[in-house]
């Protein structure tokens, strides 16, 4: 565990981990040694980033009354200085109806864009055009919203704006229900049917704003697919077809990865099978605005292995919207580059990659805590076992219960930050010794 490899060819930085069973958050420098950490009650949901400003920015996990499968999921998001206090602890839930979950994205204006739940009855979701046959239990179904939160004091928050995927439902289902209308006619809507029967129907478990476009991007892993929002509208816009800078109100700007579920093509063109972590590549790094994805490989056709995919795509430079041939897939075909993992890293849940200065990717091969930083020939010259579980550090030499990974090593996805990046700048680096014992 910890460092396993260390070349010249890595790129230069410090690695930001958050392993998901610990409450400890890590900053580790490119031969496996922290450097600083945040110490929390409360485990990550479920990730970290570090701020420009050089605070920590972590959703957290809190208990609920909710269904208790979502108990680790999220609820509560927080922002830590860097000597570890609290700038701000934001609880988004009721308690009932809706929850934060799995991710967030710090926006240039200090606001917080938040993934949550909010629940749907039987009655609901029969209303909106779900086939009854895929409701399961708990007799509901889950839909996801999007909301950008202004942080307004220590523990409060004000919601400045909202988007729901309930709201962009179409269903060709039942002709008497909302939303009827033929799938394949409207690519900018989500098919509420369009998953077998699954409470958490359109399963989202990343988020990532592009400011220069003001779009936001979402993971679907439910449907296999990215999909792309306008965040230049307004709150009534976003819940409606029109307006913004894109023109369409609140409704998909673009989508990519599996077209079955909007009726064009076919299984032959289903290119994600479960995925994690799309977001854009930030300008200055190789492949700027491309889309960067984890592909968790689940159910493909030729056997579940992972992937990471790199596309590039089909944004007119002009106008800043979408090339798009009415009744066929979204552009791209395929991807402007692939890595296929390691066949003893599958990593069937949660995992991520990030983009390095020098064109490598960093890959977090989340299920077993793995991480690989590879060139774009496919060379691994960087690799990192992450070496704390639930309990805290291991020793060299503990095994790690790799058949139990909730209870073990596991972790999301991390980011490598550059020596030069602001929020490092004037901090003590000093290295302190490995994590592990």
């Amino acid at each position: 565990m910890g460092l396993i490899l260390c070349t010249p060819k890595a790129s230069p930085g410090y690695t930001l981990m958050a392993p998901e069973t610990n409450t400890t958050t890590y900053l580790i420098d490119n031969f496996g040694r922290k450097v600083h950490s945040w110490q929390n009650s409360r485990p990550p949901a479920q990730t970290a980033y570090l701020l420009p400003n050089g605070n920590l920015l972590r959703p957290t996990r809190d208990k609920i009354d909710w269904p208790s499968f979502a108990d680790y999921k999220g609820r509560r998001v927080q922002i830590l200085a860097w000597d570890g206090s609290l700038v701000w602890d934001y609880l988004y839930s009721d308690g009932k109806k809706y929850l934060q979950h799995h991710d967030v994205a710090p926006l240039p204006n200090g606001n917080v864009l938040l993934l949550a739940w909010e629940r749907k009855s039987k009655e609901d979701a029969i209303a909106a055009g779900r086939d009854p046959s895929k409701i399961p239990f708990p007799g509901e179904i889950w839909a996801n919203h999007v909301v950008e939160i202004q942080p307004t004091g220590l523990t409060t928050g004000k919601v400045v704006w909202k988007w729901s995927i309930w709201d962009h439902l179409v269903q060709e289902h039942d002709p008497a229900k909302d939303n009827y209308g033929k799938v394949a006619d409207h690519p900018q809507l989500l098919n509420i049917n369009s998953t077998t029967a699954n409470f958490d129907f359109n399963h989202a478990n990343s988020i990532h704003y592009n400011a220069a476009l003001d779009q936001i991007i979402l993971s679907y892993l439910s449907q296999s697919e990215l999909i792309i929002i306008d965040h230049s509208t307004t709150t009534a816009e976003a819940a409606g077809h029109s307006g913004g800078k894109g023109g369409k109100g609140g409704d998909i700007l673009y989508r990519w990865g599996n077209p079955v579920t909007y009726g064009a093509g076919d299984a032959t063109q289903q290119a994600l099978w479960g995925l994690h972590d799309a977001h854009w590549i930030d300008p200055g790094l190789p492949g700027a605005g491309n889309i960067l994805v984890f592909d968790n490989g689940l159910f493909r056709p030729q056997g579940n292995f992972a992937t990471v995919v790199e596309i590039k795509l089909p944004i007119s430079s002009a106008t800043g919207k979408y090339d798009y041939t009415k009744g066929a897939p979204f552009g791209p075909a395929a991807p402007t580059w692939t890595y296929k993992s390691p066949a003893d890293l599958p990593s069937q849940i949660v995992s991520g990659a990030d983009r390095m200065p020098n064109d490598n990717t960093l890959i977090a091969s989340g299920e077993w805590g793995t991480l690989l930083e590879v060139t774009r020939g496919g060379e691994i010259v960087w690799k990192y076992i992450n070496p704390v579980i639930e309990t805290g550090p291991l020793k060299q030499g503990q095994k790690i219960l790799r058949d139990k990974p909730a209870a073990g090593n596991m972790l999301f996805k991390v980011r490598r930050y550059a020596p030069q990046y602001p929020g490092l700048v004037g901090k003590d680096l000093t290295p302190k010794g490995t994590i592990e014992g």
